[in-house]
């Protein structure tokens, strides 16, 4: 409901032209959802992070200051989400329903990635590909240990100007990514294995 994310955002209906929806995410419980409302400004492209509540017909507006990115939920009332603030510095944020906010691992997550929960404490993010087309998957724990876990090549990173991101999934000691190490884009899953 555009009038439900103008008044909440105070924008003036006429302006709805210049703003739409994107990556809408259910929580596990598929009562609420996350999703992007994106704007194209004179000041350029900004993107806020809100959710909406269905079982309470709430709409909740996490970020609008920033931004946001990517993100995942833990559980039905917390979710994480990379973004960039107003100075171009990257961050990743959690987040709850009713309202609140916290960063995870402000002093060594400075790169944008695509992060993804493993349980409350750890989440599995990537990077960008390097200068060499190689793309980092890391598991990173809330008290700031980082593993890197895989290095993935990406060849169009080398031969053209695309890319494609790995936005990691972790699921009972596997790890899913998107890949295009062998020059066509496939789904790749590999057991992660414990210490």
């Amino acid at each position: 409901n555009y009038k439900m994310i103008s008044k909440l955002m105070g924008i003036n209906e006429g302006d709805k032209e210049n703003g739409y929806l994107n990556h809408l995410s259910f929580n596990p419980s598929g009562n609420a959802f996350l999703f992007f409302f994106i704007q194209d400004t004179n000041a350029g492209f900004n993107a806020s992070l809100l959710v909406y509540d269905i079982t309470n017909d709430n709409l909740v507006l996490l970020d609008n200051n920033r931004k946001v990115s990517h993100y995942d939920w833990l559980d039905d009332k917390t979710m994480i989400c990379t973004g960039y603030n107003k100075n171009g510095q990257c961050f990743y944020n959690e987040y709850t329903l009713d309202g609140g906010s916290s960063t995870f691992c402000g002093d060594v997550l400075i790169k944008d990635g695509h992060p993804s929960y493993i349980d409350e404490n750890t989440i599995l993010t990537d990077t960008y590909p390097d200068n060499e087309g190689y793309q980092a998957l890391m598991k990173v724990c809330r008290d700031g240990k980082i593993e890197v876990i895989a290095r993935l090549f990406d060849v169009k990173t080398v031969k053209e100007e695309k890319r494609t991101d790995l936005h990691p999934r972790y699921f009972d000691n596997y790890v899913c990514v998107d890949s295009n190490n062998r020059g066509k884009r496939e789904i790749v899953i590999f057991r992660v294995c414990n210490d």
